[in-house]
């Protein structure tokens, strides 16, 4: 569905949102820690010790869990739509979520009675999902057109939209690189260090790490090379007497123009920074940043110590926003060395078995030899002798007979061995639905008949030949 206008549309700009969207160190630590769980679960020999201890910190995390960030949030929508969406009403729908397409077990069970269907709106970044479980309610979408709209008011609650007291807030908690964007139209970028206020409005923004400052996607200064270490503050408000910062007749009565005089900020805020006069930064006859040497600034009585510095100057954020304003902020960086997820240990039987499955994909690519009937013989009795769970090498050989029209006695006890995996096999239909499915495809009755006189062995169309080991 990747080529439906409408959802595309949905897709595009949900990256470019969840690209500007702050997580939290909670987030960064939650992800290590499936991730450590999902390389225990993948591991055939990992012991039960391993499994309970990876079980055990995931729990621990969870039940230390916080107010959910940004990025939860949107990870929530993400999960109802893109993973796990329905389409139409919640009587009358359709499936379009890919985790739910590319599970046969999930796609059965969703349509259970017990699986609440509700109408898609914002309030399903309410609801939390658990990746390990079949999910107990799924949320319906009118139409694709309207993810665009969801999304859009999810966005409306973010930093990247809202800015001032609740974008610093936000990337401050967050602790990752953010950037400002001031109603001047500079950017500056870095680490939210501070950003105390006076009579309740954000007075002055302290950036950590590595700062830039850059106007409608050109660097003025800082991160890029060659720009130097920067170190940068935003003093916000208009001026004292109420003049915009912008503007340069009311910010020169602030600048004194003598001979190693000292520039003296004033803001209606209270705020105050006075400092030794390097440079004016002038973009479009609005000034943007000022360089200071030996600077200190006053927060009502409190007194900080800046040192050598850039203060942009702004009246408002208008935007708060993860990651950089231009990217050449972030240094090339060298794919690293290790592989990931780790090579995986298999017991001497399951490499038997992979072994098994490469001899039946060698046999079919010559489908005229007479080498291949017997070879898939001496395959289906092993299976039955050492592998008698394995269903999917039994689905190829079957397909693979029915498609040459062959091997009616062998195809009936593959067909027999697959109805005893499918009885054996625990759980509902849901669980089971791979083989039922499987057999429905090639034309055999459903499970439970024990003739295949009615199914004659007629050939598939023609075209599409089965590889052994890959998915029905």
């Amino acid at each position: 569905i990747l080529p439906d206008p409408e959802y595309r549309v949905f897709l595009q700009r949900f990256g470019e949102v969840g690209q500007r969207t702050f997580s939290s160190s909670h987030d960064r630590a939650l992800h290590d820690c499936i991730h450590a769980l999902s390389v225990v679960k993948e591991d055939p020999l990992a012991t039960p010790a391993q499994h309970a201890a990876a079980e055990a910190a995931l729990a621990a995390l969870l039940a230390t869990a916080t107010a959910p960030s940004e990025a939860a949030l949107l990870s929530r929508l993400h999960w109802w739509t893109v993973e796990y969406g329905l389409v139409g009403t919640p009587s009358d729908y359709r499936i379009y979520g890919a985790g739910l397409l590319s599970s046969l077990g999930e796609g059965e069970a969703c349509h259970a009675p017990s699986v609440r269907k509700l109408p898609l709106g914002a309030s399903c970044l309410d609801v939390d999902y658990d990746i390990t479980r079949p999910q107990p309610r799924l949320f319906v979408a009118r139409d694709f057109a309207q993810l665009s709209d969801v999304l859009e008011s999810v966005a409306a609650r973010f930093a990247q939209r809202r800015g001032g007291a609740l974008g610093l807030a936000t990337a401050l908690a967050s602790g990752e690189v953010a950037t400002l964007a001031l109603d001047s139209g500079a950017h500056a970028t870095g680490i939210v260090a501070s950003a105390p206020a006076l009579g309740g409005t954000p007075a002055l923004v302290t950036l950590a790490g590595r700062c830039a400052l850059s106007f409608e996607g050109e660097h003025l200064l800082g991160a890029t090379p060659p720009g130097a270490p920067l170190d940068l503050v935003v003093a916000l408000g208009p001026l004292e007497g109420g003049a915009s910062p912008h503007d340069g007749r009311a910010l020169r009565r602030f600048l004194h123009p003598a001979p190693r005089s000292r520039w003296d900020l004033r803001f209606a805020s209270g705020l105050r920074i006075s400092g030794e006069p390097r440079a004016e930064i002038v973009r479009r006859e609005r000034t943007l940043a000022l360089s200071l040497a030996d600077a200190e600034a006053w927060l009502g009585e409190r007194r900080i110590d800046l040192g050598p510095i850039a203060v942009a100057l702004g009246e408002r954020v208008d935007s708060v926003f993860a990651g950089a304003a231009d990217p050449a902020y972030w240094p090339e960086s060298a794919f690293p060395g290790k592989t990931t997820p780790p090579p995986r240990s298999r017991p001497a039987s399951d490499a038997r078995l992979v072994a098994l499955y490469r001899d039946a994909l060698r046999l079919w690519e010559r489908p005229d030899s007479p080498d291949l009937l017997p070879g898939f013989t001496r395959i289906a009795g092993e299976l039955r002798a050492h592998y008698p769970q394995d269903w999917l090498l039994r689905w190829n050989l079957l397909e693979s007979l029915r498609k040459l029209d062959a091997g009616v006695v062998l195809a009936t006890m593959l067909r027999d061995d697959l109805l005893a995996v499918e009885a054996s096999t625990p759980g509902d239909a849901a669980t089971k639905a791979p083989i039922a499915r499987g057999l429905r495809y090639l034309g055999f009755e459903p499970a439970g008949s024990t003739s295949l006189a009615s199914s004659s062995l007629r050939a598939s169309p023609a075209g599409r030949q089965p590889k052994p080991g890959g998915s029905p």
